[in-house]
Formats: structure tokens, C-alpha cells, sequence
């Protein structure tokens, strides 16, 4: 019998891979069919109108059946909320059941060479990003410093550290009291999204442009990010952890086998 999991999205990007991967591994090694599900209002989704998944069977809804935990059973297919963190002390790794669903936050392990090997960009995406990656490159070509700071505290000190370490640099960041700090200090050029409220960009509210820009960071940070203002920012580690190179690579039209896709 086919089984499934199902992995939610919630909260930043960093958090999504995390638990995608915690996913994928579980799918891969218990020969389950997987569903990505990261719809919610951080990201608004739907997954595959940015990623394409290879390698694994997936499906595109959460099938009706025995589910663990038995919740999701009547939360079949909706995104998750902050309600998630009422389920995060559920383990998945022993389910037996049909359906099976990581809530996207509490446990997960994660493993860069799985997300390397089975996630792409789609092919509107990768245009997507390519330009906005070309456009930011075009206003500096300074080394990448990451200033993450609204849901992080940080003392002024910590920006003067930065700014000596790094000097001239290319600002990514959310904060924009951050940014400005910097720039005080050094000659550089702010490519950044900040909003004047400092709101958490991904807490920001959810659009395509906003997504695509998010992951046109994501992929900079990759290729020329130097420094962190906070070295426990997930977005920047995992930026730094993956070869997103590989999610560029092409992908076939997905084939359907006994009510999955694989491609």
C-alpha cells in the first residue's frame, strides 16, 4: 500500500528546509509519497509554483485516510498556523499510519546534500531569480554581508565589529536600524528589502515578488556572502551550506505511477 508524508511550511526559509528535509529523508528511507504543503501566510505557495522535486515520488494534496497525528486527519491540506507549535512535541520517525505529517516546526534533522539533490527551480522561478540577482548585482558588486537583525538581538557594538571586520560591503538584512548602522561606518550600498517598520521580511506578508526576491538572497548569499551580523541566522548558514547551483539544473515533465509523480 502507498503511504505518505507530509511536510508543512511554517515561519522562515531556513525552518521550510529544514523540515523538507527531515521529509524527504523519511520518505526516501520509508518508501513514502511526498506532499509539500507551504501555503500558509508567511509564504503563501503553493510549493511547486517555485520548486520542482526530483527523485522522490510526491503527490500534490494529502489523501483522506489514517493519519498521525490523528489532527491532521480533519486538517486535511490546510496550511499551517500558530497553532503548529501546540503539536511540536510530536515525533513522526516510527509512524506506521497512511498519512503522516511533519507540522513544520519542533524535531527535525536535515541533511544539505538531500535538498541539493532533489529540489530545482522551476523554470519561471529560475528566470525569475536570475534577473533579480542580475539587477542587485548591477547596483554593487561589493562582497555580501548579511545584518538579520529584527528578530535577533544585537547591541551597536556588534555592527562596529562587522563593519572593521568587513569594511565596503553589499547589505542584505530586515533591519533596517542595522543597515544604517553600517553604513554609517563604511562606504556601502544597501541592496536590501528592509521594511520602515522592521518587521521580519518573512513575516511580512506573502507575494511572489517578495518570495523571489527572498530566494534571489538566498542564492547571493550563496555565491558571494562574507559575514553575518548574527551567526545563528538559519537563512545565512543554510545559504552558505547548500550548492543551490544544483537547484538550477534542468528538470523532465513529472511521469504518473500508481497515483503519484516522479520525474
Amino acid at each position: 500500500m502507498t503511504r505518505y508524508i507530509v511536510s508543512l511550511g511554517w515561519e522562515g526559509f531556513g525552518d521550510r528546509l529544514q523540515c523538507l528535509s527531515y521529509c524527504i529523508a523519511l520518505a526516501l528511507s520509508r518508501n513514502r509519497v511526498l506532499v509539500v504543503n507551504w501555503s500558509d501566510r508567511y509564504f503563501g505557495g503553493p510549493f511547486d509554483d517555485y520548486f520542482d522535486l526530483v527523485g522522490i515520488p510526491f503527490a500534490a494534496k494529502q489523501p483522506p485516510g489514517e493519519t498521525h497525528p490523528s489532527i491532521f486527519k480533519h486538517l486535511s491540506n490546510q496550511p499551517a498556523d500558530d497553532w503548529v507549535y501546540d503539536l511540536d512535541a510530536y515525533r513522526i520517525d516510527d509512524s506506521q499510519s497512511f498519512v503522516t505529517v511533519h507540522c513544520g516546526a519542533g524535531f527535525r534533522s536535515y541533511n544539505t546534500r538531500l535538498l541539493e539533490l532533489h529540489l530545482r527551480f522551476n523554470d519561471q522561478t529560475k528566470l525569475e531569480i536570475i534577473d533579480e540577482m542580475s539587477r542587485l548585482r548591477s547596483i554593487s558588486q561589493l562582497p555580501i554581508v548579511h545584518l538579520r537583525g529584527t528578530d535577533r538581538p544585537w547591541k551597536h557594538e556588534d555592527i562596529c565589529n562587522l563593519a572593521e571586520k568587513y569594511g565596503d560591503a553589499a547589505i542584505l538584512g530586515d533591519d533596517q536600524r542595522a543597515i544604517d548602522a553600517y553604513c554609517a561606518q563604511t562606504n556601502s550600498v544597501s541592496l536590501s528589502a528592509a521594511r520602515s517598520d522592521n518587521k521580519p521580511i518573512h513575516k511580512s506578508g506573502s507575494s511572489r515578488e517578495r518570495n523571489i526576491r527572498m530566494l534571489a538572497d538566498f542564492c547571493l548569499i550563496h555565491e558571494y556572502g562574507v559575514g553575518c551580523l548574527n551567526e545563528a541566522s538559519l537563512f545565512y548558514r543554510m545559504a552558505k551550506d547548500i550548492n543551490v547551483n544544483e537547484w538550477f539544473e534542468p528538470t523532465s515533465e513529472p511521469v504518473e505511477h500508481d497515483g503519484f509523480l516522479i520525474r
